[in-house]
């Protein structure tokens, strides 16, 4: 009999992550731009103040605001960038809420809407939900 002990088998490799890194900024970026032709685009109908549903469509748009942009924010978490670049790009979801504000204001003729301020404080509430949602300390 021999007192030689036997090999102590390697740990499996980690899996690579799904999706993978390029893939989540590809992600995050399609829902970016589908967030601003969302809101860019026009609405069908200029004089909408004369129907019984439009109270409930308007509480859901700003639902819409706060809740698509604290999806953006929390998506920026599971980009796993540095600190520096998570900042830089929850900055660019607040000046993005401004951006489609001012084009909305300024195409209102054409989309018939009109871009207001209460709508970027809704879009930076709903950054600062996700970002507390997802962010963690460093250990």
């Amino acid at each position: 009999m021999s007192s030689t002990p036997e090999p102590v088998p390697e740990a499996p490799a980690a899996p690579a992550p799904w999706p993978s890194p390029a893939a989540r900024r590809l992600l995050w970026l399609l829902l970016l731009v589908a967030w601003t032709v969302a809101l860019v685009v026009p609405i069908p109908f200029r004089d909408h103040g004369k129907s019984e549903w439009v109270a409930p469509l308007f509480t859901f748009s700003k639902f819409l605001h706060v809740s698509v942009y604290a999806l953006l924010a929390a998506a920026v978490a599971w980009l796993r960038w540095p600190t520096g670049w998570r900042l830089a790009a929850l900055a660019v979801l607040c000046g993005h809420g401004m951006l489609t504000e001012f084009l909305q204001w300024l195409l209102e003729d054409y989309s018939h809407r009109s871009g207001k301020w209460p709508d970027v404080g809704l879009d930076v509430i709903g950054v600062a939900l996700g970002t507390l949602l997802t962010w963690r300390r460093p250990r």
